[in-house]
Parts: structure tokens; sequence; C-alpha cells
């Protein structure tokens, strides 16, 4: 089975956003951290930068429906690749209003973004 995964390295900086995606304030070709100094990250940045932040993902797609399965687990993965790339994005461009944060204050913003996406999607808890 480890034989048979796909390692795909997703590059915050220099992946290609799909334009419909792409915000310039979290381009991280050139936003600074004012907080950190962090950024901009150019070519390289992975080899360089100190500190790094990795993250790992494992993704497992199966469809079972023998004409369509490959087709639809590779469109289903870079669907997955590309929400990974932009949250990604953004947790690196979004540095200034989270880097002051505690445990504390993590978990009341995840409370609060859990009972507004509820309310939008009319999921009333």
């Amino acid at each position: 089975m480890l034989e048979a995964r796909e390692v795909v390295d997703v590059d915050i900086a220099l992946d290609e956003v799909p334009e419909k995606h792409y915000v310039p304030e979290e381009d991280c070709r050139y936003f600074k951290s004012k907080k950190t100094g962090r950024g901009p990250l150019e070519d390289g940045w992975k080899d360089n930068a100190k500190p790094i932040m990795c993250s790992y993902k494992l993704v497992s797609v199966s469809f079972d429906v023998w004409a369509l399965a490959s087709r639809v687990e590779s469109f289903v993965h870079r669907i997955i690749q590309d929400i990974l790339l932009l949250g990604h994005r953004q947790a690196f461009a979004w540095i200034d209003n989270w880097i002051d944060m505690d445990i504390e204050d993590v978990r009341d913003y995840e409370k609060d973004m859990q009972e507004k996406t509820n309310h939008k999607v009319g999921a009333e808890i």
C-alpha cells in the first residue's frame, strides 16, 4: 500500500492558484508580516526559511464505479490539493491575525466560526 502512495508537494508561494480564487493580499510571493517580519516567500524559500511549518495530509479516495473510478478519484485529489493550497496560503498570509492567539483564543474563534457557518447553511444546533 505504501508503494502506491503518491506524495504531492504543495508550494504555497509558487504553485499556481486558480484565477477565481486568487487574492492579491494572500499572494505569499509579495506578503510580508508586520508582526513577525516573515515573507515574502521567494524561490527556494522552503530550503532557507527559519522557522518552517510543515503539514502532512493523507487523502484516500475510492469510487467504485468501474468506468469512472480513476477519473473521479483524480478529480477529487485535484480539488483537495487546491483546497489545501488555498488554506495554507491563507494561514501564512493571515499570520498577523493569529500569531498572538493562545489556545483559548483559538477555541473561541473556532466556536464562533462554527456557529456562523451553521447559521449560514441553516443548520442551527
